[in-house]
């Protein structure tokens, strides 16, 4: 077949996005396919995605970094989990290192797809800063994450455009919010869940909301409790909360006598093989592990600290997401006395005050802070079709034989 990879406009292969699922992708183009024309759609103005978009105070990775990096440019720091600024300086670093950088198409945003079957090539419509441009290529690869870049899920809340103080979500971070010596409530994503589909259609047809399991308040809340007067966690139900060594102490000491390869592939498989035998110890016997959380989570609290009902979740490990709090400094802020965890629903917010369901007590932030996930999207919002035809998306996914 004709690739026609000398002609204008075409490639052999288009990567939407230069996050970290792009790189990589390229990476590995270059690796197992050298004479392969490439190129890589990026709509916002610099590589990074997720690390690049978000800028609230302590944005990290929430896993370990041997792991979620790349295996082709090993994370080199002895910090188990990095922010956000560190990872992008990573990534940047790796498409630097090698070569994908020249091949990053800043501010080009795929509008839509077409599969041409009698071609055997996409056609893509992409806005650039020169205007719409036409490209052709053999395959596409999207690697534009799960959610919308654009605009942060909605916070179904009781009163809240009535609140007068400020309301922010964490994807959209003001640079210069202010909220030293502020009260500032934390709304967690485990407030509200309100997803209800009655088929894989509805659900891939429908936009959607993704509820997380409360690791963006779990982030923010120590960071942001060094400099405000009081900040509160509010949950409608708890999460398991685990406090992690920020410092890879295990190949720390064979570090300085193993070859630098060496060290770099023992931490790899060592975060492989220790999470995946904690998964399997909690999900083979639940009821230990959650004495062992447990635990842990009172070892961190103030000595007395009740776990009920804050830190008593009513699932079995890893039934959802653990959270990883780095040296703890979660518990830390709670120790302090500089934070505190309200486990409640919302009855209402009125314009100073929010009030809790099955309670007398009354909060006054300066700021809520809406941690209630993402809104979901797929292709990054492009338009698919074949052969000019709407691709029905659900028709053609596949998930667990659905």
């Amino acid at each position: 077949m004709d690739t026609k990879s000398d002609t204008p406009n075409y490639y052999d292969c288009l990567i939407i996005g230069a996050g970290i699922s792009g790189i990589n992708v390229a990476y590995r183009l270059q690796e197992q396919t050298s004479n392969k024309s490439y190129a890589i759609l990026e709509a916002r103005d610099s590589l990074g995605g997720t690390w690049d978009l978000f800028r609230y105070p302590g944005i990290r990775s929430d896993s370990d970094m041997y792991t979620f990096g790349f295996e082709f440019y090993p994370w080199k720091e002895y910090r188990t989990m990095a922010d956000g600024a560190s990872i992008k300086e990573y990534l940047k670093d790796a498409a630097n290192n090698f070569g994908i950088d020249k091949h990053i198409r800043y501010r080009h945003k795929l509008q839509s797809a077409n599969w041409s079957t009698d071609q055997q090539n996409w056609s893509l419509k992409v806005d650039t800063p020169q205007g719409e441009q036409n490209l052709r290529a053999r395959f596409i690869v999207f690697c534009t994450g799960y959610y919308d870049f654009n605009e942060a899920m909605p916070a179904t809340i009781p009163g809240i455009k009535d609140f007068q103080g400020k309301v922010v979500h964490p994807q959209f971070w003001p640079e210069d919010l202010d909220y030293e010596n502020k009260d500032v409530v934390i709304v967690s994503s485990l407030l509200e869940f309100r997803l209800y589909f009655a088929s894989i259609e509805y659900l891939l047809t429908k936009v959607w909301y993704q509820v997380g399991s409360g690791a963006t308040a779990i982030t923010l809340l120590p960071n942001i409790a060094k400099k405000t007067n009081k900040v509160i966690m509010l949950q409608r139900s708890p999460t398991y909360i685990a406090a992690v060594p920020q410092r890879d102490n295990l190949s720390y000491w064979p570090a300085k006598f193993l070859p630098v390869s060496w060290t770099y592939k023992l931490r790899r498989i060592q975060f492989l093989i220790l999470p995946f035998l904690f998964f399997k110890f909690c999900k083979a016997f639940p009821d230990r592990a959650r004495r062992l959380l447990k635990k842990g989570a009172a070892s961190q609290l103030p000595e007395g600290y009740p776990l009920e009902p804050n830190f008593e979740p009513n699932y079995g490990p890893w039934d959802q997401r653990l959270c990883a709090s780095p040296d703890g400094d979660f518990y830390k802020a709670i120790k302090d006395g500089q934070a505190e965890v309200i486990t409640a629903s919302i009855k209402q917010v009125t314009e100073k005050s929010i009030h809790l369901e099955g309670s007398d007590r009354v909060l006054t932030p300066d700021i809520i802070v809406t941690a209630t996930g993402l809104k979901l999207i797929m292709a990054g919002g492009a338009k698919l079709s074949v052969d000019n035809e709407p691709l029905e998306v659900p028709q053609k996914h596949l998930w667990k034989g659905l």
